[in-house]
């Protein structure tokens, strides 16, 4: 994988056309693996707090229309409900709006020969468009559905 690129003046960094997923991970340790490399690093304030992290996935699914607290005859409801969701920071959170960014991250890897499944990294992260950083995306429990 790229990871820095670095200029006659001791400058690096990571050109946007590459993946920023290396400078994500980086952050959420803290930049270990860049002071264990010798690098000196100040990181504005403004970043503390940028990277929250999803934990447990929560699907949920039920005929069309129907309260979770009913029974329901569902061979004759064609229709269904989906709630994908995964709790972040101690809430409950739709991640239905991110499954084509989780799509288009495992449909950029390859596939383990195996399982079949992509070799996606054990986190994705993703922008927060709610609090503004980004949310560490756990992939484990989500590799099924991010399957081909």
């Amino acid at each position: 994988e790229q990871n820095l690129l670095g200029n006659a003046a001791g400058e690096f960094n990571i050109p946007g056309e590459w993946n920023q997923q290396t400078w994500l991970q980086w952050a959420d340790t803290d930049y270990a693996e860049l002071r264990a490399a010798g690098f000196e690093l100040s990181v504005d304030a403004s970043l503390d707090g940028w990277i929250s992290h999803a934990d447990t996935l929560d699907v949920q699914m039920r005929a069309h229309g129907q309260d979770a607290s009913k029974e329901v005859d569902e061979a004759t409801s064609p229709w269904f409900d989906l709630s994908l969701g995964m709790e972040i920071n101690g809430q409950r959170h739709n991640i239905l709006p991110w499954l084509p960014e989780l799509i288009a991250a495992a449909a950029a890897r390859p596939l383990d020969p195996v399982t079949g499944l992509p070799e996606v990294p054990p986190f994705l992260y993703l922008p927060d468009v709610t609090n503004g950083g980004f949310i560490r995306m756990p992939t484990t429990t989500l590799r099924p559905w991010m399957a081909r």
